[in-house]
C-alpha cells in the first residue's frame, strides 16, 4: 500500500491548477432502498444511486485562474491529486457543479477561500499519462 504526505496534493479544474490549496476532501455515498419482505426479521437493502461531493480550501488569491475557474454555478472537471501530478500518479476525476464559495478573513491568519462542489455523474480514479 502506498501512502503519501498531504503536502503532495494538488487540485485542478481541467488542466488548470488551483493555487494555495491547503486541503481538499471528497466524500462518496450511495443511496439504498429496503428490499426485505413480510416474514423477514432483518432489514435488507440494495444500493441505488451513487453520489459524490467535495470541499476545497485555499489561501484566497483573487489573481489565480484556478480559483477563479471554480465560480459559483460553474460546471467543470475536478481533478484531485493526492500524490502530485507526475506521470503514473493516481487521481480522482469527475464533472462537478460549484455550489458554494466562502471567504474567511480572520484577524490573525491568512484570508481563506472554501469551495464546495457536487458531483455531476461518476467520480473515477484515473492515472496521469506520460
Amino acid at each position: 500500500m502506498a501512502v503519501h504526505a498531504g503536502h503532495e496534493g494538488k487540485v485542478k479544474s481541467g488542466s488548470t491548477a488551483v493555487a494555495s490549496v491547503t486541503n481538499f476532501q471528497i466524500e462518496t455515498s450511495a443511496d439504498t432502498v429496503e428490499s426485505h419482505a413480510m416474514g423477514s426479521t432483518w432489514k435488507t437493502r440494495i444500493a441505488t444511486y451513487k453520489d459524490w461531493n467535495g470541499t476545497i480550501d485555499c489561501h484566497y488569491d483573487t489573481a489565480d485562474a484556478g480559483q477563479t475557474a471554480f465560480a459559483i454555478g460553474s460546471t467543470l472537471t475536478f481533478g484531485g491529486y493526492t500524490s502530485g501530478d507526475a506521470s503514473g500518479a493516481k487521481y480522482l476525476s469527475g464533472s462537478c457543479v460549484v455550489t458554494g464559495r466562502s471567504v474567511g478573513d480572520p484577524m490573525d491568519d491568512m484570508v481563506s477561500l472554501s469551495i464546495t462542489v457536487e458531483g455531476n455523474g461518476e467520480l473515477s480514479e484515473a492515472t496521469v499519462g506520460a
